[in-house]
């Protein structure tokens, strides 16, 4: 591997970066599921991802070397439950047997699960931004999925988990129906990055059963827009709702779900600047967003062809909608886009 360092060498690597090349012509659609539209690119153009071991040092990881392939075991997957009983204090759950007799699960309320990304674990921001927020006004189930055996090698490693990550999770939610009557039209998935196309997975495995499933920025090196069946797509779950914000680069650029709202313009958000040479920052808004609208802040939306014409007015009197959200926004079908701040709170209405 090879480390790039010094500010002339990373300037360059954003230059090239592969992001505003692909959205002119990726953001042009609107996402009717059954008119699909087949000119976007097809795979992810790199054979490298960046990834910052350390603050300011970058290493250029090979996504072209093979690697074996990935059997993800029972115990390699740990799920935790977190309710208004127990929100600062997560109670592990026995993933073989989906044992939750000593814990507060309650199936009478609805359920949610969260499920990390690249390089995270259940410690990491996403999660507690996310069940935060829910549990602070709701009274949910929220099982917080950690992968990180996985999640916290190789980009090669952790991509080839995700099926095998997908299958436990189902398996799991499929005991949690036998056993503890769980409901799927009760259930509903939040995923970020690879954790996007874990989730739906997880929703196929369901027979997309489940009512609903955020996708926040999915990943988009190693997959590609025809092999729907290795990624999130709006067949995943009776609602698929996409958030893209590092859209070209980190995340993927096409819209997937039934519908995708584009911050910003989908690809480099506010306040992450040309320092955010790996677009960690702006694969990151997604779920801030995320968070934000799910205590009230609000992300209002206009449906659009692509950013240039949303920019310019064009679309003042097409659908409005709001991104995000607990209850989400289940009648909007398309592509919407809207501005928000560069600094917390990011939403501007």
């Amino acid at each position: 591997m090879k480390i790039l360092v010094g500010f002339s060498l990373l300037i360059c690597v954003v230059i090239c970066y592969p992001s505003t090349v692909l959205l002119n012509t990726t953001f042009n659609n609107v996402n009717v599921p059954d008119t699909k539209v087949k000119s976007e690119p097809d795979k992810y153009p790199l054979p490298y991802i960046l990834n910052e071991k350390l603050p300011g040092v970058f290493v250029k990881e090979d996504l072209t070397k093979p690697v074996d392939k990935v059997k993800v075991a029972d115990s390699d997957v740990k799920i935790y439950i977190f309710t208004q009983k127990n929100n600062n204090s997560g109670l592990e759950i026995e993933v073989a047997n989906a044992s939750v007799a000593k814990t507060p699960f309650d199936p009478k309320k609805p359920t949610c699960f969260v499920i990390h990304g690249w390089n995270n674990d259940r410690t990491s921001t996403l999660n507690h931004l996310v069940k935060d927020a829910i549990l602070e006004s709701k009274d949910v189930n929220v099982f917080i999925v950690d992968w990180s055996k996985y999640a916290d090698k190789n980009y090669l490693s952790a991509h080839n988990a995700v099926p095998g990550v997908a299958k436990i999770v189902a398996k799991f939610v499929q005991l949690l129906e036998k056993s503890k009557h769980l409901t799927t039209d009760r259930t509903f998935l939040v995923g970020h990055s690879l954790g996007a196309h874990v989730s739906g997975l997880v929703g196929a495995a369901l027979n997309s059963q489940l009512d609903y499933i955020i996708g926040l920025d999915p990943a988009w090196p190693l997959f590609s827009s025809s092999d729907t069946e290795s990624r999130l797509d709006y067949t995943d779950a009776k609602y698929v709702q996409v958030i893209h914000t590092c859209a070209g680069r980190l995340g993927f650029p096409i819209s997937i779900g039934h519908s995708d709202y584009y911050p910003n313009g989908g690809a480099v958000q506010e306040g992450c600047g040309v320092q955010d040479v790996t677009g960690s920052c702006s694969h990151g808004r997604s779920y801030e967003y995320l968070a934000e609208s799910i205590r009230g802040y609000k992300y209002a939306a206009t449906r659009c062809s692509n950013y240039e014409a949303y920019k310019r007015g064009e679309c003042k009197n097409q659908r409005a909608s709001w991104m995000g959200g607990y209850n989400i926004d289940k009648k909007a079908v398309g592509d919407y886009f809207l501005d928000t701040n560069g600094s917390p709170p990011y939403a501007k209405s």
